[in-house]
């Protein structure tokens, strides 16, 4: 810095918190309500995000830095004592993504430091509706589509379950999937990301005998929620675990076949 830090914490109004962070060029930070007031009042984001993914919505140009750990995902369901997810960002890496983001580096040169340790999103003003999120700034890395294929496959979960709530909603096809995809990283990359594919397959499988693995409970942490619903009563979330694990196991297969074909 050239100039001394102002600290403001604790010194403003949520009023003029906003006013503050309209009159400014950049927002760093972590996942909190300011963040999203950032959002709102057009001030471009670096989120510097844990084990969860989250970024102002809408507008075009935010960032997020995200630690590539396979633990990551675990929704804070969980108590860790380890901090890795925040400890792996660098000050390098923050700076590199705020040079790009000022427009000092061109997309086709940006690379940050430790670019094997932690993954840049960027958000976009027109993706497709019913998968609008933040998308990888870098260009494609081994693991990125298969991370993308598990979070798709976790939204059909979500909707089956919703069906049963009585709700009713087409599930992600593998067609939409495959489009969305496509855009992303270009159909070159996906008979290597099917290779990655099939290592997530037999996790899902393994966890099936022995149903104690981190890296696939993450996702379904949240699903703990429905079973204190009525329509489940009397179900073992266990059980459900395991059948969960099959229907993941099911899409990315079912996504493997339409590679070979």
């Amino acid at each position: 810095m050239e100039e001394e830090a102002i600290n403001l914490a604790g010194k403003s109004s949520l009023w003029e918190l906003a006013g503050i962070i309209k009159r400014c060029d950049h927002l760093i930070t972590n996942d909190t309500g300011p963040m999203h007031i950032a959002g709102a009042v057009r001030t471009k984001v670096i989120a510097i995000d844990g084990p969860t993914r989250f970024g102002p919505y809408g507008g075009e140009g935010h960032l997020i830095l995200q630690t590539n750990l396979p633990c990551v995902g675990c929704g804070g369901m969980t108590t860790c004592d380890k901090g890795d997810c925040m400890r792996a960002i660098e000050v390098e890496d923050v700076l590199a993504a705020l040079k790009y983001q000022r427009g000092e580096i061109p997309h086709s040169a940006f690379r940050i430091p430790h670019s094997d340790k932690v993954n840049v999103y960027t958000s976009g003003t027109s993706p497709p509706k019913r998968l609008f999120e933040y998308y990888p700034l870098m260009t494609y890395a081994p693991g990125q589509i298969t991370n993308d294929l598990l979070r798709f496959g976790h939204i059909n979960l979500w909707i089956q379950e919703n069906n049963r709530l009585g709700f009713k909603e087409e599930p992600l096809s593998l067609e939409e999937v495959n489009k969305e995809l496509t855009r992303r990283y270009g159909r070159k990359a996906f008979t290597e990301a099917a290779k990655y594919t099939q290592e997530s397959i037999r996790l899902l499988k393994d966890y099936r005998q022995k149903p104690k693995d981190p890296r696939i409970d993450k996702f379904f942490g949240l699903f703990s929620i429905l079973f204190d619903q009525e329509v489940y009563s009397g179900q073992d979330f266990r059980k459900w675990k395991l059948s969960a694990s099959l229907f993941l196991e099911n899409f990315l297969c079912a996504w493997v076949d339409t590679i070979k074909r």
